[in-house]
């Protein structure tokens, strides 16, 4: 006696489902995460048709906004509390001055004297 077989089918998984569940937590994790930039001074810089250059480890910025503020390592210093935070730097190190186009120019030779009688001649001007 010769019995019928049935033929089996293969047994799939259909992964369509969690495919599309993937795509949609990758799409919820890229609009739900905040980029976050590093936190920086809002300074509109003057123009220039110079070349630009890169910043350095050796290098330190310095930022003056249109309110006459300093921004060192972008905490907010007066120019007395500047000079404390700078006598730590060494006098090879470039300085970088990034001042608003709109600040007024005796915060910025304020700046510049202060950084001369420290003894840190390697001044470089930010400009866009």
């Amino acid at each position: 006696m010769k019995f019928k077989t049935k033929s089996r089918e293969d047994v799939r998984i259909d992964l369509t489902s969690m495919v599309d569940m993937v795509f949609l937590l990758i799409i919820f994790f890229l609009i739900a995460t905040t980029m976050d930039k590093e936190k920086t001074i809002d300074v509109n810089l003057a123009q220039s048709k110079g070349e630009t250059i890169k910043e350095k480890p050796t290098e330190s910025s310095i930022v003056i906004d249109s309110n006459g503020n300093y921004y060192f390592k972008n905490q907010s210093f007066n120019i007395e509390q500047l000079k404390e935070e700078l006598q730590n730097i060494d006098v090879k190190s470039n300085i970088l001055i990034k001042a608003d186009q709109d600040s007024a120019y005796k915060h910025l030779l304020k700046l510049i004297d202060l950084l001369y009688e420290l003894n840190l001649t390697n001044l470089n001007f930010v400009t866009e």
